[in-house]
Protein backbone atom coordinates (compact mmCIF):
# COMPACT_ATOMS: atom_id res chain seq x y z
CA UNK A 1 0.00 0.00 0.00
CA UNK A 2 1.17 3.48 -0.87
CA UNK A 3 -0.29 6.50 0.85
CA UNK A 4 -0.23 10.13 -0.22
CA UNK A 5 -1.53 13.26 1.38
CA UNK A 6 -4.20 14.93 -0.73
CA UNK A 7 -3.47 18.59 -1.36
CA UNK A 8 -6.60 20.42 -2.44
CA UNK A 9 -6.35 23.66 -4.35
CA UNK A 10 -9.67 25.50 -4.37
CA UNK A 11 -11.31 25.31 -7.78
CA UNK A 12 -8.91 22.60 -8.98
CA UNK A 13 -10.74 19.35 -8.44
CA UNK A 14 -9.68 16.36 -10.57
CA UNK A 15 -12.29 15.19 -13.09
CA UNK A 16 -12.63 11.84 -11.30
CA UNK A 17 -13.56 13.63 -8.07
CA UNK A 18 -16.23 15.75 -9.77
CA UNK A 19 -18.18 12.55 -10.55
CA UNK A 20 -18.18 11.18 -7.01
CA UNK A 21 -21.31 11.93 -4.95
CA UNK A 22 -19.33 11.86 -1.71
CA UNK A 23 -17.23 14.78 -2.96
CA UNK A 24 -19.96 16.72 -4.74
CA UNK A 25 -22.21 16.70 -1.66
CA UNK A 26 -19.84 19.03 0.18
CA UNK A 27 -20.28 22.76 -0.07
CA UNK A 28 -17.36 24.61 -1.62
CA UNK A 29 -16.71 26.01 1.85
CA UNK A 30 -16.24 22.58 3.43
CA UNK A 31 -14.78 20.64 0.51
CA UNK A 32 -11.30 21.75 1.48
CA UNK A 33 -11.94 20.67 5.08
CA UNK A 34 -12.91 17.12 4.17
CA UNK A 35 -10.16 16.75 1.58
CA UNK A 36 -7.51 18.13 3.94
CA UNK A 37 -8.34 15.30 6.37
CA UNK A 38 -8.12 12.69 3.62
CA UNK A 39 -5.40 10.58 2.07
CA UNK A 40 -5.02 8.78 -1.24
CA UNK A 41 -4.10 5.12 -0.90
CA UNK A 42 -3.07 2.77 -3.68
CA UNK A 43 -3.37 -0.99 -3.27
CA UNK A 44 -1.98 -3.67 -5.54
CA UNK A 45 -3.95 -6.74 -6.58
CA UNK A 46 -4.44 -9.10 -3.66
CA UNK A 47 -3.70 -6.54 -0.96
CA UNK A 48 -6.09 -6.33 1.96
CA UNK A 49 -7.59 -2.87 2.22
CA UNK A 50 -9.73 -3.60 5.29
CA UNK A 51 -9.13 -6.58 7.56
CA UNK A 52 -12.09 -8.25 9.26
CA UNK A 53 -11.82 -7.97 13.04
CA UNK A 54 -9.50 -4.98 12.98
CA UNK A 55 -10.48 -1.76 14.76
CA UNK A 56 -9.83 1.28 12.56
CA UNK A 57 -11.38 4.69 12.11
CA UNK A 58 -11.15 5.17 8.34
CA UNK A 59 -13.74 5.05 5.64
CA UNK A 60 -12.90 4.54 1.99
CA UNK A 61 -14.19 6.01 -1.26
CA UNK A 62 -13.22 4.01 -4.34
CA UNK A 63 -11.59 6.22 -6.98
CA UNK A 64 -10.51 3.48 -9.37
CA UNK A 65 -9.94 -0.25 -9.49
CA UNK A 66 -11.93 -3.15 -8.15
CA UNK A 67 -12.25 -4.65 -4.68
CA UNK A 68 -14.35 -7.34 -3.07
CA UNK A 69 -16.00 -7.45 0.32
CA UNK A 70 -15.27 -10.85 1.86
CA UNK A 71 -16.62 -12.47 5.01
CA UNK A 72 -15.61 -15.95 6.12
CA UNK A 73 -14.15 -16.63 2.67
CA UNK A 74 -17.35 -15.69 0.83
CA UNK A 75 -17.57 -12.70 -1.50
CA UNK A 76 -20.47 -10.52 -0.39
CA UNK A 77 -20.07 -7.62 -2.81
CA UNK A 78 -17.90 -6.19 -5.56
CA UNK A 79 -16.83 -2.58 -5.49
CA UNK A 80 -16.17 -1.37 -9.02
CA UNK A 81 -17.67 2.09 -9.42
CA UNK A 82 -15.85 5.30 -8.63
CA UNK A 83 -17.61 6.65 -5.57
CA UNK A 84 -18.39 3.29 -3.94
CA UNK A 85 -18.04 3.77 -0.18
CA UNK A 86 -16.96 1.11 2.28
CA UNK A 87 -15.77 0.97 5.87
CA UNK A 88 -18.14 3.81 6.72
CA UNK A 89 -19.27 2.30 10.02
CA UNK A 90 -15.86 3.27 11.42
CA UNK A 91 -17.10 6.87 11.34
CA UNK A 92 -19.98 5.95 13.66
CA UNK A 93 -18.60 3.38 16.07
CA UNK A 94 -15.28 2.05 17.23
CA UNK A 95 -16.08 -1.60 16.66
CA UNK A 96 -14.11 -4.24 14.80
CA UNK A 97 -14.51 -4.45 11.03
CA UNK A 98 -17.25 -6.91 10.11
CA UNK A 99 -15.71 -8.03 6.81
CA UNK A 100 -12.51 -7.76 4.81
CA UNK A 101 -12.06 -5.81 1.60
CA UNK A 102 -9.42 -7.05 -0.85
CA UNK A 103 -8.13 -5.34 -3.99
CA UNK A 104 -8.79 -7.47 -7.08
CA UNK A 105 -6.67 -5.22 -9.30
CA UNK A 106 -4.74 -2.04 -8.66
CA UNK A 107 -7.15 0.03 -6.58
CA UNK A 108 -7.02 3.66 -5.54
CA UNK A 109 -9.11 5.03 -2.68
CA UNK A 110 -9.72 8.34 -0.99
CA UNK A 111 -9.45 7.57 2.72
CA UNK A 112 -11.19 9.75 5.29
CA UNK A 113 -9.81 9.59 8.82
CA UNK A 114 -12.28 10.14 11.67
CA UNK A 115 -9.57 11.40 14.04
CA UNK A 116 -8.54 14.07 11.54
CA UNK A 117 -12.16 15.12 11.07
CA UNK A 118 -12.55 15.40 14.83
CA UNK A 119 -9.68 17.91 14.92
CA UNK A 120 -11.45 20.36 12.59
CA UNK A 121 -13.05 23.45 14.13
CA UNK A 122 -16.60 22.87 15.34
CA UNK A 123 -18.37 24.44 12.34
CA UNK A 124 -16.32 22.51 9.78
CA UNK A 125 -16.53 19.26 11.75
CA UNK A 126 -20.32 19.50 12.11
CA UNK A 127 -20.79 20.36 8.43
CA UNK A 128 -18.58 17.47 7.32
CA UNK A 129 -20.30 14.96 9.59
CA UNK A 130 -23.75 16.20 8.53
CA UNK A 131 -22.84 15.56 4.89
CA UNK A 132 -21.26 12.19 5.64
CA UNK A 133 -24.25 11.02 7.68
CA UNK A 134 -26.69 12.14 4.98
CA UNK A 135 -24.77 9.93 2.54
CA UNK A 136 -24.80 7.07 5.07
CA UNK A 137 -28.57 7.15 5.21
CA UNK A 138 -28.67 6.58 1.46
CA UNK A 139 -26.11 3.77 1.68
CA UNK A 140 -27.94 2.03 4.52
CA UNK A 141 -31.31 2.37 2.77
CA UNK A 142 -29.92 0.76 -0.40
CA UNK A 143 -28.24 -2.04 1.55
CA UNK A 144 -31.39 -2.67 3.58
CA UNK A 145 -33.46 -2.87 0.41
CA UNK A 146 -31.01 -5.35 -1.11
CA UNK A 147 -30.93 -7.43 2.09
CA UNK A 148 -34.73 -7.48 2.22
CA UNK A 149 -34.92 -8.66 -1.39
CA UNK A 150 -32.36 -11.39 -0.68
CA UNK A 151 -34.27 -12.48 2.43
CA UNK A 152 -37.54 -12.73 0.51
CA UNK A 153 -35.79 -14.73 -2.23
CA UNK A 154 -34.23 -17.08 0.35
CA UNK A 155 -37.56 -17.57 2.13
CA UNK A 156 -39.27 -18.37 -1.17
CA UNK A 157 -36.58 -20.93 -2.04
CA UNK A 158 -36.82 -22.46 1.45
CA UNK A 159 -40.60 -22.77 1.21
CA UNK A 160 -40.29 -24.39 -2.24
CA UNK A 161 -37.70 -26.84 -0.93
CA UNK A 162 -39.88 -27.73 2.06
CA UNK A 163 -42.90 -28.25 -0.20
CA UNK A 164 -40.87 -30.48 -2.49
CA UNK A 165 -39.50 -32.48 0.46
CA UNK A 166 -43.03 -32.93 1.79
CA UNK A 167 -44.09 -34.30 -1.58
CA UNK A 168 -46.13 -31.32 -2.58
Amino acid sequence: MKEYRYVYEEGKLPTTFRKIPFITEFSQRHLGDILSTSRIREYERGETIVAEGRIENWMFILLSGRAEVIKEGKTLASLESAGDIFGELAMINEEARTASVVARRRTVCLVVDKESLDRLDEDARNACYATIFRLFVDIVAKRLKRATEELVRAQTELEAARAKAAGG
